[in-house]
């Protein structure tokens, strides 16, 4: 009896996180002008890649998708996805941190760049925020100046990629070694 009332819980509890994040996707998409259908495809790549339940591959997807869409670039969610779960994995974490670290990101905290570690931007390697940001204005942007809050978060959206570029294929032998 109690077994079954447990299971039935469970099942209702994975169906309701499902629900949730599936409507966090929908809007995310509609926020951003993209394809509701193209992004569920997007999850059914992310989960299979990650191997994520499809709650969380949504609610992954989601996330990068409204993160991406502020820097105007929502095409790239799926890219910004597995950069960050190459790079976790890369420093030895898991994939079911990628939520916190996505958070991390959209606000620059520096706990992001601690466990993912220095990146090249141009040729000269950042490990901090503040360190990104002088890099990616002289290196990429060719300025000298304080960066806005909008490039800001594109330099630290371009160190994310770079770091994901430079551990191409820890998150794989990891889920193969597992």
């Amino acid at each position: 009896g109690a077994f079954v009332v447990g299971a039935a819980y469970t099942g209702y509890n994975e169906a309701r996180a499902q629900a949730q994040a599936e409507s966090f996707l929908a809007n995310a998409a509609k926020q951003t002008g993209q394809a509701y259908a193209a992004q569920a495809g997007e999850v059914a790549k992310l989960r299979r890649e990650l191997g994520l339940t499809t709650a969380q591959a949504t609610e992954l997807h989601a996330a990068s998708l409204r993160f991406t869409g502020t820097i105007g670039r929502p095409q790239d969610a799926g890219r910004l996805s597995r950069a960050l779960a190459n790079s976790l994995a890369a420093s030895g974490r898991s994939s079911s941190e990628i939520p916190d670290r996505l958070r991390q990101l959209q606000t620059g905290q520096d706990e992001l760049f601690d466990v993912i570690g220095p990146v090249k931007i141009g040729g000269t390697f950042a490990g901090s925020p503040e360190a990104i940001y002088k890099a990616y204005a002289r290196e990429i942007l060719n300025v000298k100046r304080e960066l806005t809050d909008l490039e800001k978060t594109q330099a630290r959206y371009y160190a994310v990629l770079q770091a994901g570029e430079a551990s191409v294929g820890a998150a794989a032998e990891r889920m193969s070694s597992s």
